[in-house]
């Protein structure tokens, strides 16, 4: 049993993938760990943004017969979603 209250996940790396990250941790000045995470995090933050783009682009068609949007009909769009 793991003396931490986080859970975990093992990862296991191509070589070249592991140089990469080792690179990248390196040139971050963090471990290996926190290297991953990162860049995981980062990963998922993107994939939110996606969804939420989602949501705007499905509650923009809904409210309008147009297929020409403004900036500000996407931004007033993402405004209106839940948190």
């Amino acid at each position: 049993m793991s003396n931490t209250a986080n859970p975990r996940i093992n990862v296991t790396l191509g070589e070249g993938e592991y140089q990469v990250i080792k690179e990248y941790a390196t040139a971050v000045k963090t471990s290996l760990s926190n290297a991953l995470l990162n860049l995981a995090l980062e990963k998922l933050e993107d994939y939110e943004d996606m969804l939420l783009a989602e949501k705007a682009i499905k509650r923009l068609k809904k409210n309008r017969d147009t297929k020409r949007f403004t900036m500000e009909d996407f931004e007033r769009a993402f405004d209106e979603l839940p948190e």
